[in-house]
């Protein structure tokens, strides 16, 4: 799967490859990379509900279909980063108001949203909330391709942290009535399968980094692998930041998530460079693939 941390300006090891990457990442450029994926080998594309991206979808739309219909999506939400620059500029109250009057125009949004404070149950707002950001993104992908809509990894550890079961369910009711399932982002893998495990709530497909330094990878890298081999066929694993945010090569992550492939369902690569995104494709299949 093609990522999307070098499209919006992500980087785990230092702001200034971020700055750069973002530079590089004009629409014409991304439109290359996603054609040097394909090419390479990606089925698909992850990415989290930046502005950006949606400009991105829709210039594909109106001028690039071919593209957009070759591609399946995991959508990641909320952007929290989004959420936090917002914030930071206009502060926390403001974000807020502004949040709720874009989405109250939503009939949906407006009924939950009352419903969710005359019953004092906050994953009817939750609900609500990410509905309200998914929207424009569904309006523009072809039903069928969007595979699952994955939480980003700070709404998966405060479900895990304060043990809340029933918004998890609440999302996938939702979501299931849009035709969409549910997954999840976690950075702590092995303590979020043993959660899954005792609440039984069995999520479709599971988002976390896999390298072969271990580097996000909690309670510990033999934690997770042992977490992987419990998990079977019950959860799709899709294995993120495998290149270790740049620590690793490719050769050296293909070598050890070669002795995990059969545990996982996909592997994410992610570049501005539509040569390197090509290549970084073509050598994960040949290692990866069934018989590669």
């Amino acid at each position: 799967l093609l990522g999307d941390n070098p499209f919006i300006g992500v980087s785990h090891l230092a702001q200034e490859k971020a700055r750069e990457e973002t530079k590089e990442a004009a629409l014409e450029n991304k439109v290359s990379v996603i054609e040097s994926a394909i090419a390479g080998g990606a089925t698909g594309f992850t990415f989290s509900t930046d502005e950006s991206n949606l400009s991105l979808l829709k210039y594909l739309r109106a001028s690039r279909k071919d593209l957009l219909r070759e591609m399946k999506y995991y959508i990641l939400v909320p952007h929290v980063q989004s959420y936090v620059r917002k914030a930071s500029i206009a502060g926390s109250s403001s974000l807020l108001k502004r949040e709720l009057l874009n989405a109250l125009p939503r009939a949906s949004f407006l009924r939950d949203t009352i419903i969710a404070c005359l019953r004092l149950k906050p994953e009817h707002f939750v609900t609500a909330l990410l509905e309200a950001e998914l929207s424009p993104y569904l309006n523009i992908l072809p039903k069928e391709k969007v595979i699952a809509v994955l939480l980003h990894e700070v709404l998966t550890e405060l479900i895990m942290a304060f043990d809340l079961p029933n918004l998890v369910r609440s999302l996938d009711s939702s979501l299931q009535k849009h035709g969409l399932t549910l997954g999840f982002e976690t950075r702590n893998f092995s303590y979020f399968c043993e959660y899954i495990s005792r609440r039984e709530l069995w999520p479709e497909y599971l988002m976390t980094p896999i390298n072969p330094l271990g580097y996000q990878m909690a309670r510990s890298k033999e934690a997770v692998e042992k977490a992987l081999g419990c998990l079977g066929e019950t959860v799709k694993t899709i294995a993120i930041n495998v290149l270790a945010s740049g620590a690793v090569d490719m050769s050296q992550a293909v070598k050890y998530i070669g002795g995990l492939k059969d545990r996982m369902y996909a592997v994410t690569s992610s570049s501005t460079k539509p040569s390197r995104i090509r290549h970084n494709f073509q050598t994960l299949g040949s290692h990866l693939l069934v018989g590669g």
